[in-house]
């Protein structure tokens, strides 16, 4: 049996995630930065949901992934790509880790824009379905890169942390506020 086909038979989990293929990069953005918040996974692009091979049809889906990541997710979300070859049909098998950098954001479904970051833009993955993470989740991912005053490290990423960290502190507020 190909490796393919036996991941296929484990059928969409939490770390399984099929595609017929990727016409949006934003919204694929946000099914990477669940993964990447979560325990990681994989996507399998050119299968059907229910398991059925379609194949892909171009180079298309891996720059429109590669499009996803660096242009719509932040920080940007690592993924290694494979190529597939199952009875005549090539499917993309793209491999997200979990990731150490976490919380990663994505534009939200109203496509409004990255920054100001607020909470429903951080996700995560639970069976086979992506959630939105509340203030209380993502504090403890963003505590661990916390810039303190007095201990700048002149670094984007420590912009970037700051940032986070201003992002929980407004959905803490608007929480309270609700």
């Amino acid at each position: 049996m190909h490796p393919i086909e036996a991941l296929i038979e484990q059928g969409e989990h939490q770390q399984l995630d099929f595609k017929f293929e990727v016409s949006d990069s934003k919204k694929i953005a946000r099914t990477l930065s669940a993964f990447a918040n979560t325990d990681g996974g994989r996507l399998l692009i050119g299968v059907k949901d229910n398991g059925n091979i379609s194949g892909v049809r171009s180079e298309e889906e891996y720059y429109m992934i590669e499009a996803a990541s660096k242009m719509y997710t932040r920080p940007e979300v690592p993924f290694e790509a494979t190529r597939w070859e199952v009875n005549g049909k090539t499917v993309l098998e793209v491999y997200i880790a979990p990731s150490p950098d976490k919380p990663h954001t994505a534009p939200d479904k109203a496509d409004v824009a990255i920054a100001p970051l607020l909470p429903s833009r951080f996700r995560e993955r639970s069976l086979d379905m992506i959630h939105l993470l509340m203030a209380q989740t993502i504090e403890p991912m963003v505590e661990a890169h916390r810039v303190r005053p007095g201990e700048e490290t002149g670094t984007e990423e420590a912009a970037a942390e700051a940032e986070s960290a201003a992002a929980v502190e407004n959905a803490e507020n608007a929480e309270e506020t609700v």
